[in-house]
């Protein structure tokens, strides 16, 4: 019977102590030590004691194994600061509540890099002249890790372009010298063999056809390796929006003449888009807008598109054909036919026009294009009402600079187009259109403010201004140039004030765009110009000003524009509304 009471109290005992041993040990965490904020955030960033605080352990013993656990990933917080010769003290107050667990920290010198040798496993005479300055790495900063790991990537880069892209590094030595307080490192690579570039096979074609996609390629078999070449013909391969996925790989072993194989993975995109959208401005009213594409005809990455817009008073219809890689990777051939009707003040139009356009590319981001294109074109309720049979020769010079083309927000652009015209049926005469605009971007604040300016100027010379058919004078007062006038009523005026088109124009125009949420902003802008009767702007001409905001809402597609714009010098008669009101897809500039 004792036997039996003191096995119980014994079980009893046992269970209250593990009872109390399974109750959760809550600590607080502190480091010692002079040390600066970036420390401590990463101290704290490494720490497992930190990261795992709200999940303390049952024991004391499970704090303090966690506690000697942490102490590594502490030292190697600190040697990701250049501080190599770190010294911790744990210290663990059991009687506090909650436990206090305190580090002591001396983090000791930052040890910087007294060197950075670079060894090769095969003698290569034309890698000597490899440095650590070309590497981006500079003697006595702070031996960083990850400064020395980024060094490392810039040499098999710097290989790479040298033709060595199966070099690699075989061994790494940082040696931290305790008696100089310094780092000093020591590379070895194998650069492997210099190579050229292989057979090149695609894989996951559908039905984009094989001519097509290796007439993308950057390089020939037998030709010298560049990665230069193959980053182009990755960016080529994008640019054609046939594809949703490209990866370009190498093999890992050289063929016969050392030359190395290349395999690209490809996913194909839809290649057919159709998209509807609505506008709205004051003197047009809603608007539809419908477009349709398909960028693989023939599966030769050739595009058709289709796009109509429709309002009460205008209605326009385009149909695109382009032909890529036309007689040159970098020349494409763009097929125009184009309809529109359109009523305004000064005008009545009804034209058909067809065009062919050659366009080079001559950098990543300067275009160069010209063609022929005709155009038949009715003018009524104007002062030269007519039908005019017209032969253009449009040349065009493009720089783009911007970083984003709807919503741009740092860089530029320009764009000069010149288009000599000339009547081709009946009483002949001819007149030249020139056109240039530029646009410039500054991001202010990150991209949080950025402030946009665009100026616009335009001249038309040879024949007299009541020859030239009015539709092609120059209008200005629309959602895009000088905001707020009536639409296309910013010209000079007939006897009667109505708008009779002319023969240049300027307009300067400033915009501030602020992001207040993710997909949310706002503008205020400001424009000022004149449209004149004689070839070149008049600078002693009354300029016509105006000013609005509007909000933008971001989408997949662009900004959504909403703007509201006010005339500051409104003309009797012709500005009888005090604002203009717009609604589209798209920045105004």
């Amino acid at each position: 019977m004792k036997f039996k009471q003191l096995a119980l109290s014994l079980f009893f005992s046992l269970g209250l102590f593990l009872s109390v041993e399974a109750q959760e040990v809550r600590y607080d965490l502190q480091f010692e030590g002079d040390l600066s904020p970036l420390i401590v955030n990463t101290l704290y960033s490494v720490s497992q004691l930190h990261l795992l605080q709200d999940d303390p352990p049952k024991s004391r013993i499970g704090l303090r194994r966690r506690s000697e656990a942490d102490l590594p990933n502490l030292i190697d917080g600190l040697h990701s600061l250049a501080y190599y010769n770190a010294k911790l003290e744990l210290d663990i107050d059991y009687e506090s509540d909650p436990i206090g667990v305190t580090i002591a920290v001396d983090p000791g010198p930052v040890y910087p890099i007294a060197a950075f040798d670079i060894r090769y496993t095969a003698d290569e005479e034309c890698l000597e002249w490899i440095t650590a300055a070309d590497l981006g790495l500079r003697i006595g900063r702070a031996a960083y890790p990850k400064t020395i790991l980024d060094a490392e990537s810039e040499l098999l880069i710097l290989l790479a372009q040298e033709g060595y892209p199966l070099a690699n590094v075989t061994r790494r030595r940082v040696l931290a010298d305790q008696a100089e307080k310094v780092i000093r490192v020591e590379v070895t690579v194998n650069p492997g063999l210099k190579v050229a570039f292989g057979p090149t096979r695609f894989v996951g074609l559908e039905t984009v056809r094989q001519p097509f996609v290796y007439s993308k390629l950057f390089w020939q078999r037998g030709q010298a390796y560049d990665p230069y070449l193959v980053a182009k013909t990755q960016l080529d391969l994008e640019s054609s929006g046939l594809f949703s996925a490209i990866s370009i790989q190498h093999g890992e072993e050289v063929i016969e003449d050392n030359e190395l194989p290349f395999t690209i993975y490809v996913t194909e995109a839809q290649h057919r888009t159709i998209g509807f959208g609505v506008s709205y401005s004051t003197y047009l009213g809603p608007g539809l807008l419908f477009q349709w594409e398909n960028r693989n005809m023939q599966g030769m990455g050739r595009k058709l598109g289709l796009k109509t817009e429709l309002t009460a008073k205008k209605q326009n219809a385009r149909a695109e054909y382009i032909v890529p890689n036309f007689l040159d990777r970098c020349q494409r051939l763009k097929f125009l036919l184009d309809g529109e009707k359109e009523q305004t003040e000064a005008f009545n139009e009804t034209y058909v026009s067809v065009s062919g356009l050659v366009e080079r590319k001559l950098t990543d981001r300067h275009w160069l294009s010209y063609g022929l294109s005709f155009k038949e074109l009715s003018s009524t309720g104007s002062d030269n009402n007519n039908t005019f049979h017209l032969a253009k020769i449009p040349l065009q010079f493009r720089w783009n600079g911007a970083d984003h083309s709807l919503s741009p927000t740092s860089g530029g652009t320009l764009n000069i187009k010149s288009t000599p015209t000339a009547e081709m049926v009946g009483e002949r005469f001819g007149y030249v259109i020139n056109y240039l605009t530029a646009t410039a971007y500054w991001p202010l604040l990150g991209d949080n403010l950025v402030f946009a300016f665009r100026a616009t100027t335009g001249s038309i010379f040879g024949s007299s201004r009541r020859d030239i058919p009015p539709p092609e004078r120059f209008y200005a007062g629309s959602e895009s140039t000088l905001r707020g006038y009536k639409y296309l009523t910013v010209s000079p005026l007939d006897d009667e004030d109505k708008p009779i088109g002319g023969r240049s124009l300027m307009i300067y125009s400033i915009e501030s765009r602020f992001k207040l949420k993710k997909n949310l902003g706002w503008a205020f802008f400001y424009e000022i110009g004149n449209v004149y009767r004689k070839e070149y702007p008049q600078f002693d001409h009354k300029q016509l000003q105006s000013f609005g905001c509007g909000i933008r809402y971001n989408t997949i597609v662009g900004p959504l524009r909403a703007d509201i714009a006010f005339p500051i010098n409104r003309r009797p008669g012709i500005d009888n509304r005090s604002f203009q009101f717009y609604i589209n897809i798209g920045e105004a500039f």
